[in-house]
């Protein structure tokens, strides 16, 4: 297994903990051995008991072990599940639109343009010097040497 989902057990164990035995004795024995076999003993979970725990920083896969602990084993009532079901669906199809968004083939060509066009605009507002020839240079500074001759 990998390290974050292991972090994760360590995560839902120490909530389960705080949330106490009328939550722990719905879940399966078999489940709760899983977490604890799992987890990870060297992490530490940086969860505060007086914070909701929408406002606290855990990880994605604990969030997502949470949710499935609530739909399969702590409903009370169908309709509760169907509420449930009903809100991690919209969740996902927005999540599904943002990664679109992001990732869409033609939002990715039509950035690239954008951004030829604000170099052509940037090459624009430059000023060229045009860079003289090394024989032009010595022919000018001869001839400012001489000009100064003259007029001593």
């Amino acid at each position: 297994m990998n390290s974050e989902l292991n972090k994760a057990y360590s995560e839902v164990c120490y909530i389960l903990k705080f949330l106490g035995n009328k939550y722990i004795n719905k879940l399966p024995k078999k489940l709760l051995s899983l977490f604890e076999d799992n987890k990870n003993p060297k992490y530490i979970p940086n969860i505060k008991p007086n914070i909701p725990l929408e406002e606290q920083e855990l990880l994605p896969d604990t969030i997502n072990i949470l949710a499935m602990l609530k739909l399969d084993y702590w409903c009370k009532n169908e309709n509760e599940k169907e509420e449930l079901v009903k809100l991690l669906t919209e969740n996902e199809k927005k999540y599904q639109e943002e990664i679109h968004k992001k990732y869409d083939t033609d939002n990715i060509f039509k950035n690239k343009d954008n951004s030829k066009q604000t170099k052509q605009v940037i090459e624009k507002n430059l000023t060229i010097i045009p860079e003289e020839k090394w024989y032009n240079k010595i022919i000018k500074k001869l001839k400012s040497i001489f000009r100064l001759n003259k007029y001593y």
